[in-house]
């Protein structure tokens, strides 16, 4: 928590200069609030990249 904005602006900065952003967190947010929270947070900002963004998961 305490570097999440610094954390924020490394990723915005790297979406940027990048062609293909990949997420792919696994499952490590079931039965989290705290980290699914977190997941959504992330999601919303990276939205303006959301034309070259793929996610992966499991099914």
């Amino acid at each position: 928590e305490l570097v999440e904005d610094e954390n924020d602006i490394y990723i915005e900065k790297s979406c940027l200069k990048s062609d293909i952003v990949i997420v792919a967190w696994g499952s490590i947010g079931e039965g989290s609030k705290k980290i699914t929270g977190r997941q959504e947070e992330l999601l919303e900002k990276l939205k303006p990249f959301r034309n070259k963004m793929y996610v992966i998961c499991d099914l």
